[in-house]
């Protein structure tokens, strides 16, 4: 380069203002000795004629033009520094100098000393190229190479990243339990003494419902994490975990004025310890990349879970446009389980945006290769609004679930497709749109808001709630357009709510309200699989044997519940002993009126067609299981039902022993029993319905036991033969026990009639129906 060009490119101060470059680092002198430049970094190193004052421009690092140019401000030390003591882009050259970087506008790894050529270890340039970037407060800019990371891990990422085309490779032998990028915020946590005025507003005031806490507004734009180890909850069923259970545990963002953003799930004692981080004001953005895994166990394993990826520990974050794989001509032989490649602590904000990654294989052919816990290709604890968009992680059998996690509130995932979503403990508020769930399913277990739209799930259960902490939901339950594809010839679920009698340390239930509508459950795939569908499969007990009932939603709603593939349609639910639930508000029967307090409406559900020659209580749609009733409490906080079915085939139900108001509308009844001896306490009503009993084998069995205290209507209603009427005798009529041929007339009826065929029957017998009869058929009171 020619003096006078060179002499251009200095600006006011002797600051170098390079093309493509800008903000002069500070301590850059108003006087200069030289400008020098040199083809190469390792070229200045080598010349022992440089002087303090000089500046110096390279064309590269290890060669012209491999993308280590730069720009230096020569300085002098009295003593030769310890090279481990200079800060990032400070470099120790001849006769007590430093070369130190200038005029840096955005990083990259070739500055630093990278080769990016897939082959040199290049972990402690990265390492030097971001702890530069965060000592600046500059962007890392590096957007194409190849790089080996080796044994280089906990790289701090505290800048945005543009990664465009760079490829990573990572050997997981040297797997620790330190992640290769740890994305962190600039701040330290703070700790609120409970003892504090801010401290013992929370402990007071922190409940459920709380919008405003005052005493917190100098907190404001900090992420609030209590946690309380002396205040046990969440002991987690099953012989080989821990008894100890979690500590009480909640998440809140503080806005504007001691604005708490985050439902609250609990209230905490003195004895809880308050830590407040700072969120950033600005959003850091992790772009780009291609990451290939060794796929091999760790030499020197953690005694838990290990760290592969990038760990992120910052508010405000998003990581976009990511594809992580298996490095070409390797397999995923590692026998140590995994927390993610991806992991989320203590932040608030932060999202996965278009990004490709593998579940971790967990169950191999052949016991020596399983890995014994769950390994994750995403993790997390203690997030607050986490999202998803665009995330693919798919696999099969073979692999474990992509995502595991604990205490997470307001997730939201769309369009994506990923082998399995899995929160164990205190998942709160979750939205799913547009999303292919695949073979590991959707487990979680928590509360608040679990909305799910336009998504598919490949597993038996479609939404399984865990087992081992209570398989609860303490909230709301939205499901609507979505599709169960069962993979085998097993029961299947649409909502498994089945938890252990174990004392978990909270309340467990099936949730405060249920709607499913529009869901399809396709057997496309495994149309001989013959195996019953629930729609909520229930725990064996409503009293665990500590005498703690189980919450009972106040609203269940299934509208339009198809079945494709196969014939045989679904069941609704099996209820062991209903008057144990406990209902948040109150019902009451007075013998005059019944106020129900838990709604329920089936309309339009394809319903399991029945087999005529099987016990009705074998293939009920709905069951109330009050063998033990001895268990039931029958207050006021029990179940009083409200129940409408409308447009359902094939009804097989059980609903005695509750307290009901019953309408069943266009519907078909095959057997319902609503009496266990005495009347129900309630009221029924059937409207456009027809009534065809299950089978005529048995005279001493009643199909239709409807008996009911505040009494029993049928409007514009039509009695069938039964199913099996081929060899049916005159006086085999005691299974529809509320019309007797020419005699009598139960319950209320307005324009019933007997079918066609019912009619046949009866001139084929050369019975005649007469006028009384005819006239109570079509208007008759029991009273």
């Amino acid at each position: 380069m020619e003096r006078r060009k060179m002499l251009n490119l200095i600006g006011l101060g002797g600051v170098l203002t390079w093309p493509g470059t800008a903000q002069a680092v500070e301590n850059v002198a108003p006087k200069t000795t030289g400008i020098r430049h040199f083809a190469t970094f390792t070229q200045m190193l080598k010349d022992k004629k440089l002087r303090s004052g000089d500046l110096v421009t390279t064309l590269g690092y290890h060669q012209v033009d491999d993308g280590g140019s730069a720009q230096y401000k020569i300085n002098h030390f009295d003593a030769v520094p310890d090279t481990s003591d200079l800060p990032a882009g400070t470099f120790q050259l001849q006769n007590k100098l430093v070369a130190q970087l200038i005029n840096v506008k955005s990083v990259n790894y070739a500055v630093f000393g990278a080769r990016g050529d897939g082959e040199t270890q290049d972990g402690n340039a990265i390492l030097a190229a971001h702890q530069y970037a965060n000592a600046h407060n500059l962007p890392v800019h590096n957007l194409s190479g190849a790089y080996r990371i080796g044994g280089m891990r906990n790289i701090p990422v505290e800048t945005s990243v543009q990664w465009g085309h760079s490829v990573f490779y990572i050997d997981e032998k040297r797997n620790t339990s330190k992640p290769v990028f740890h994305v962190r915020s600039k701040y330290e946590p703070v700790t609120i003494e409970s003892g504090s005025p801010a401290g013992r507003s929370v402990v007071e005031n922190l409940r459920p419902g709380v919008q405003v806490i005052p005493e917190l507004a100098d907190y404001k734009n900090h992420l609030i994490h209590l946690r309380d180890d002396k205040d046990r909850i969440a002991f987690r069923a099953g012989a080989n975990y821990s008894k100890s259970g979690r500590p009480r545990e909640e998440l809140v963002y503080v806005s504007q004025e001691g604005r708490i953003l985050g439902d609250v799930a609990w209230s905490f004692k003195s004895t809880v310890t308050i830590t407040a981080y700072p969120a950033e004001d600005s959003y850091l953005i992790v772009e780009g990349g291609t990451f290939y895994l060794s796929g091999e166990s760790p030499v020197d394993p953690p005694s838990s879970y290990t760290h592969n990826g990038i760990l992120v520990t910052r508010s405000r974050t998003r990581i976009n446009n990511q594809w992580m794989g298996i490095e070409t001509g390797r397999s995923d032989d590692s026998l140590i389980a995994q927390s993610g490649f991806y992991y989320f602590s203590k932040a608030y904000d932060v999202q996965l945006n278009d990004i490709r990654l593998i579940p971790r294989e967990q169950n191999r052919p052949g016991e020596d290769r399983d890995v014994p816990h769950g390994t994750y290709g995403i993790g997390g604890n203690g997030v607050l609004e986490f999202s998803m968009t665009g995330v693919v992680a798919e696999g099969t059998g073979t692999h474990w679930g992509v995502l595991g996690t604990n205490m997470m509130k307001n997730v939201t995932l769309k369009d994506c497709r990923i082998n399995r979503f899995d929160v164990h403990f205190h998942l709160w508020n979750l939205t799913i749109r547009d999303t292919d769930i695949g073979y590991r399913g959707l487990t979680v277990t928590g509360g608040g808001r679990l909305h799910i739209e336009n998504t598919s799930c490949y597993q038996h259960q479609f939404v399984n709630f865990r087992r081992d902490y209570g398989a609860k939901w303490d909230g709301d339950i939205y499901i609507s357009n979505c599709t169960l594809k069962p993979p085998s010839s097993r029961e299947s679920t649409v909502l498994y709510f089945v938890a252990s009698d174990f004392e978990y340390g909270y309340p467990i239930g099936m949730a405060r309200s249920i709607t499913v509508k529009d869901f399809l459950v396709d057997y496309s795939s495994t149309p001989e699989n013959d195996a019953s569908c629930w729609l909520i499969k229930t725990a064996p007990f409503s009293i665990t044997s500590s005498q703690e009932r189980l919450f009972f939603p106040a609203s269940v709603r299934f509208q339009h519940i198809r079945v494709t593939g196969r014939q045989k349609g679904v069941r609704v639910a099996y209820l062991k002993n209903p008057s144990g639930f406990y209902v948040e508000q109150k019902g009451h029967y007075d013998g005059d009126r019944l106020h129900a307090n838990s709604h329920w409406e089936l309309d339009h559900v394809d319903l399991e067609s029945p087999d005529a020659g099987k016990d009705p209580f074998l293939q009920a749609h709905i069951m109330f299981d009050n063998q033990d009733v001895k268990n039931g409490t029958g207050d006021n906080h029990a179940p009083y039902f409200n129940m409408v079915i409308r447009n359902c085939r094939h009804l097989i139900a059980d609903l005695s022993g509750a307290p009901m108001q019953l309408l069943i509308e266009d519907s078909t009844v095959h057997y319902l029993r609503m009496s266990d001896g005495s009347p129900a306490k309630g009221q029924i009503h059937f409207n456009r319905c027809s009534f065809v009993p299950l089978n005529a084998n048995d005279q001493g069995t009643s199909l239709f036991e409807l008996d009911a205290t505040l009494g029993t209507t049928l409007t514009n209603c039509v009695i069938h033969l039964p199913l099996n009427s081929t060899d049916l005798e005159v006086d085999r009529f005691s299974v529809i026990p509320f019309i007797e041929i020419n005699k009598s007339v139960k319950y209320n009826h307005v324009n019933t009639r007997l079918s066609n065929s019912f009619m046949q029957f009866l001139e084929k017998h050369e019975i005649q129906l007469n006028e009384a009869f005819k006239k109570d058929l079509m208007l008759h009171s029991s009273r």
